[in-house]
């Protein structure tokens, strides 16, 4: 064995140690911790609320698990607890992760113990478990990382250097006790020698390792400029669509615009022809009997009535009978037209009368009225506001028709034996009082039961 060269190795090695320290010393020194507040007999900090993250991820496996229980939850892990977190860790999760999973859970809410630069990593961690997203999270990191981990690396291969120098100082200083120790020295060499060849092995996996995340994230780079190349492409794409609609939007509003005017002009053009169609109805209703002729018609009526009749409602009725009632102090009560358009407001005037409402209840021309309702639901309607002991007058006066017939709207055929029977088959009894002049005239009440 060459004992020059051994010697010139130590030498070379003591003075990296040298240099080592000299860093070391010139190296700024941390702040004093502060002083440790004192632990239970489990080794529990009850009254501690504050920790910094590295005192917590600092300690290695098992110990780690023990630490995190008691600082976090004040308590010793259970043996399922542990083995839970210890099986989490050998899945490849972070420390930071089962910190995260301690601290807010809910009973470490509830101890509501602070770790400094905790929330940041465990929200990166459970990021990382994101599919797709936390693929090229966990890239992205450790792409950020790679500058990281070759300083890690090259702090390794310093320590294990400034480990062999120890070790071969340890052997010079073996060897210089004599001869006896020669056999320990060599085996010391060997185990040199092995360390030597584990620290390139790790040093050659650091490397493939480092390939590797290097290949992956171009890879990443590779995938997030297709990603980025197909969003532009769907923006566009999306950008024509809404384009497409708001122009077919734009012109649906125009064309609603327009139906809308159209409409409007219709209206009214249907609203002064009904006006003119019940003036000229008017008109021509008026003209097609004598005064003296329909006026001793409603007196007939009246008296068919009976004596003491307080009011009247009538429906289709003219300016005669507003006279006539007034002339013997009865009220009279119009509750609708029939002329040509008038049914919806007809329907709405009946609907208003209140139930059992009315004494009397005329009708000069059904004919007429029967443009605006259907005799079934005009016999419901007067059923309802009448009372028990009601009177309803039906006429078949023949001016309203032929005043509609003129305007050409011809009212539908009505006979008085048609409407006796179904006045019978809503519970009515009937009676004819036809008018001096010829007129037909029904006169319905409902027997006392």
């Amino acid at each position: 064995m060459n004992s020059d060269r051994n010697d010139e190795q130590l030498e070379q090695v003591r003075s990296e140690i040298r240099a080592a320290a000299a860093t070391l010393r010139d190296r700024p020194r941390l702040a004093p911790s502060p002083p440790a507040q004192p632990a239970g007999a489990d080794g529990v900090e009850p009254a501690r609320r504050h920790y910094r993250i590295a005192e917590l991820t600092d300690p290695p496996y098992h110990a780690f698990v023990e630490h995190a229980f008691r600082a976090l939850l004040k308590r010793a892990p259970t043996p399922s607890e542990a083995s839970a977190q210890h099986d989490l860790l050998g899945r490849g999760a972070s420390k930071a992760e089962v910190l995260g999973n301690l601290r807010w859970s809910a009973e470490g809410r509830r101890t509501n113990v602070a770790v400094t630069g905790l929330l940041p990593r465990y929200l990166l961690a459970k990021l990382g478990r994101v599919p797709v997203l936390g693929y090229l999270v966990q890239w992205g990191l450790a792409l950020a990382a790679l500058p990281m981990l070759a300083r890690q690396l090259r702090a390794a291969d310093a320590a294990m250097s400034a480990g062999d120098a120890a070790l071969g100082a340890r052997i010079g200083a073996l060897a210089s006790r004599g001869d006896a120790a020669h056999e320990r020295i060599d085996d010391l060499r060997r185990l040199v020698h092995e360390l030597g060849l584990a620290r390139d092995e790790l040093i050659r996996t650091l490397n493939t390792i480092d390939e590797g995340l290097r290949a992956r994230a171009s890879a990443a780079e590779v995938a997030l400029d297709g990603l980025a190349r197909r969003h532009r492409e769907l923006e566009g794409v999306r950008r024509d669509e809404l384009e497409f609609v708001r122009r077919r939007v734009h012109a649906m509003n125009r064309w609603f615009e327009a139906l809308q005017g159209a409409l409007a002009e219709v209206e009214a053009v249907a609203g002064q022809r009904a006006d003119g169609l019940r003036a000229f109805e008017t008109r021509t209703a008026a003209s097609l009997a004598s005064d003296a002729a329909r006026a001793a018609r409603v007196d007939h009526w009246l008296d068919a009535l009976g004596p003491g009749l307080a009011a009247v409602a009538t429906i289709g009725d003219d300016a005669d009978w507003q006279a006539r009632c007034a002339a013997r102090g009865i009220a009279a009560i119009s509750l609708g037209s029939t002329r040509a358009g008038d049914g919806p407001m007809l329907r709405d005037a009946l609907a208003r009368v209140e139930d059992a409402g009315l004494a009397a209840v005329v009708v000069p021309a059904l004919p007429a009225l029967l443009r605006a309702m259907a005799a079934d639901e005009f016999i419901d309607a007067t059923t309802r506001i009448l009372r028990p002991d009601g009177h309803l007058l039906v006429g078949f006066a023949a001016e309203p028709v032929l005043a509609a017939a003129l305007a050409g709207d011809t009212p539908p055929p009505a006979q008085p034996v048609a409407l006796a029977a179904a006045l019978a088959g809503a519970g009515y009894a009937t009676r004819r009082v036809d008018a001096a002049d010829g007129t037909p005239a029904l006169l319905a009440w409902r027997p006392s039961q």
